[in-house]
């Protein structure tokens, strides 16, 4: 006689780590235990961060916040490629402006690990500034400063070296556009220190300029009828060059828009930008001046054809 036990829906499991039990589980939050139990359970298989926003029931920003989370308690690391168990990769090398190792001493791949929750607390308590930037964040955010996300702001005080007037200014710039996840704040504050705006001045001359180009991609969805969603980085371009730079005529885009979807039967931003550049070249300010134009240049071809088909042997004379 033999013997087995049938689980059902539980004979197909996979593995849970124990540490994350006996060590992370009491630090969890709902949206990071979703998110991890669905990265284990799909392992090997990869899935962008709606997919696994759409089946773990949170939301795409809880995604991003909850890997940066399991990032940060080293739970997994990056690799070129994937995220793998922190135990199967090279150690970390923190690498500061003032301190870099030698070229021999640093992996080929290396991450920036961001201060770890023990630091964080250590910032807050010392510091009434940083103290100030978690309250400010919390309230215009409306809910609780995750620890990715507090290690991020942290981070970008000491390690990107923005002020936190800078930090808090960006923090309300995200929340007004509807992009407030970790990975979108890091985003932000990265570039704004690549770009040298540490202070007041040259945020708001950087906030005006965002907003030039948010009105711009809403004024251009509005002309083509586009479903609203947020650009691509070369559809803002784009949108900006346009409508702020070039100032062409809402009927010129139009125009432009429809003999491309004609032409090519899509919406090609590089092709209506052909389009419009070669009107600009012209001064055309509207479709009026671009048709009779093109009938004039129209007649004329016609005129020139007729003329050299006439000088053809065809019509020539005959000789006596």
């Amino acid at each position: 006689m033999g013997y087995k036990i049938d689980a059902g829906a539980w004979n197909s499991i996979f593995a849970v780590p124990s540490e994350v039990v006996d060590k992370h589980l009491k630090l969890l939050s709902k949206e990071q235990l979703k998110v991890l139990l669905f990265l284990l359970r799909h392992s090997g298989e990869s899935y962008a961060a709606e997919d696994i926003a759409n089946s773990a029931g949170v939301k795409n920003e809880d995604v991003e916040e909850s890997i940066e989370f399991l990032l940060q308690m080293k739970l997994l690391k990056e690799t070129s490629n994937a995220l793998i168990p922190a135990s199967l990769t090279e150690p970390v090398i923190e690498v500061s402006a003032n301190n870099k190792p030698s070229s021999k001493d640093v992996p080929e791949k290396k991450r920036l690990v961001k201060p770890d929750s023990t630091y964080v607390a250590r910032r807050v308590k010392e510091s009434a500034d940083m103290k100030y930037l978690m309250q400010e964040a919390e309230n215009t955010l409306g809910k609780t400063v995750s620890p990715a996300l507090s290690s991020v702001l942290v981070a970008m005080n000491d390690d990107y070296g923005l002020p936190v007037e800078i930090i808090v200014m960006i923090i309300h710039y995200t929340k007004s556009i509807g992009k407030t996840s970790t990975g979108y704040i890091d985003s932000v504050g990265k570039n704004w220190s690549e770009e040298g705006i540490d202070n007041i001045k040259a945020a708001e001359q950087k906030l005006h300029e965002l907003d030039e180009r948010q009105q711009a991609w809403k004024k251009l969805e509005n002309i083509l009828g586009i479903f609203h969603r947020a650009p691509s980085p070369k559809e803002e371009e784009f949108s900006f060059r346009w409508i702020k730079e070039w100032r062409m005529h809402d009927e010129l885009i139009t125009e432009a828009y429809n003999r491309c979807i004609d032409k090519t039967g899509k919406l090609s931003m590089s092709y209506i930008n052909r389009i419009l550049e070669r009107w600009r070249e012209k001064n055309y300010t509207s479709v009026a001046e671009i048709d009779k134009a093109e009938k004039k240049k129209s007649e004329k071809s016609k005129s020139y054809d007729i003329d050299e088909f006439e000088n053809t042997s065809f019509f020539m004379p005959l000789g006596d």
